[in-house]
């Protein structure tokens, strides 16, 4: 539970950098532009190292810990969780162009492997209604058709 917890507060303040980063001492007509500048770079400091503690608290408990405590296929069963995870996240967030930069690309495996799920849920559902009815045509043709005749598995 802590991992989601750490994960979207890293996102929320990852989503917050770039509204930082427009800001200027335009926006705060009564501050002094140098005491602004000071408080803009203090502010992105603890933004980014707010981003890298949660997130290097979330790397140290999915990939380091199972290291130590199981084996090193959790470590990469645990990495492709998180890969497909974030990239399926990033699909639906919508208040990011997805026409350019790291996004687009993040976006895309998202919306394969998105694609790949479904696909395999739609696929398992016609196995298990192929599975019932080859279950009901061997029931009809070898107990009761076959019964009538008296050459049934029960006479």
């Amino acid at each position: 539970m802590i991992q989601i917890a750490l994960l979207i507060a890293g996102i929320i303040t990852l989503i917050r950098i770039p509204k930082l980063r427009r800001r200027t001492a335009a926006d705060y007509p009564g501050v002094d532009p140098e005491r602004f500048r000071q408080w803009h770079e203090a502010n992105l400091k603890a933004a980014y190292a707010f981003v890298i503690a949660t997130w290097g608290a979330l790397a140290i408990q999915v990939l380091l810990l199972p290291v130590i405590l199981y084996d090193g296929w959790k470590v990469v069963n645990n990495l492709i969780f998180m890969i497909v995870l974030l990239t399926g996240m990033s699909y639906f967030f919508f208040s990011i162009d997805h026409r350019r930069g790291s996004i687009r690309i993040a976006a895309g495996l998202g919306r394969w492997f998105l694609m790949f799920a479904f696909g395999a849920m739609f696929g398992a559902t016609v196995g298990a209604r192929m599975s019932l009815l080859v279950g009901r045509i061997n029931f009809l043709v070898f107990d009761w058709f076959l019964g009538l005749f008296g050459r049934g598995p029960h006479v």
